[in-house]
């Protein structure tokens, strides 16, 4: 919370904090099987409402900060939270291999679901892992302490080496080929339709690199911290996390 507060203030912070709660409390209230499609409709409709008004897009090509990046990882959380509750009403013979071991018997408490939407690692750029994992983490349910993780901070800085190659594709390639030759004056006079679809893979390819930087620097965070929710040491950069074995019981249960 204090980093969201930080970055974006007080209106940035109180927007992403009021969508959690409210969909905490929608979650909580309305009918149990309607609660995923309740959630997703009233935050993605916030999510896209405050995009328009804060014309987001052009907010970050001028370099600005806005906060609607990190709600949209929040939009992710706080509806898989509610589908995935949605998920325990199913008789788990039922349920799909993935609803086996991401649903939920019971709806956390405010604490841990505020703990899992505004975990420090994910909330700002992502990834937006389930709850579950989330879990794994922060009670220890797989039984991987930190102590048990050997070579996790080298992969931590793998993962960090590779966000560094991505920010140097990103930089090189937007000079090389700006988003502003779209529509001036040589896309017309000059370029031919093949070196224009050239240079439209080129431009997609370059944005991307920025976006797998920050979001590798929230996984690599995640490493660097202990989580069991790492690729394998020799793996890709950007491997996707790992599925840990689901728990002896599965489906989360609020004990308190």
């Amino acid at each position: 919370m204090v980093l969201c507060y930080c970055g974006y203030g007080l209106s940035g912070f109180g927007h992403m904090f009021g969508l959690a709660l409210a969909s905490f409390v929608i979650t909580k209230i309305i009918p149990r099987k309607h609660a995923g499609f309740a959630v997703f409709g009233v935050s993605f409709a916030h999510l896209t409402t405050c995009h328009v008004l804060n014309a987001s897009g052009a907010s970050w090509n001028a370099g600005n900060i806005d906060f609607t990046g990190s709600q949209m990882v929040l939009v992710l959380k706080v509806s898989g939270v509610a589908f995935n509750y949605m998920d325990g009403l199913l008789a788990y013979q039922d349920m799909s291999a993935w609803q086996k071991q991401a649903h939920l018997k019971d709806l956390p408490s405010l604490l841990e679901f505020m703990g899992y939407v505004f975990d420090p690692s994910t909330v700002l750029v992502g990834p937006a892992i389930d709850f579950w994992e989330y879990l794994e983490f922060a009670q220890d349910r797989a039984g991987k302490g930190l102590t048990k993780q050997p070579g996790f901070m080298l992969r931590a800085l793998q993962n960090f080496l590779g966000n560094l190659l991505c920010l140097a594709l990103n930089l090189v390639g937007s000079s090389r080929f700006p988003v502003s030759l779209i529509g001036s004056p040589e896309w017309y006079s000059e370029f031919t339709l093949w070196y224009k679809l050239f240079v439209l893979y080129a431009i997609a390819l370059q944005s991307r690199m920025k976006y797998y930087f920050v979001w590798g620097l929230g996984h690599t965070s995640m490493i660097a911290s202990g989580s069991p929710l790492t690729p394998p040491l020799h793996g890709p950069s950007f491997a996707p996390l790992t599925t840990p074995t689901a728990p002896a019981d599965p489906g989360f249960t609020n004990h308190t």
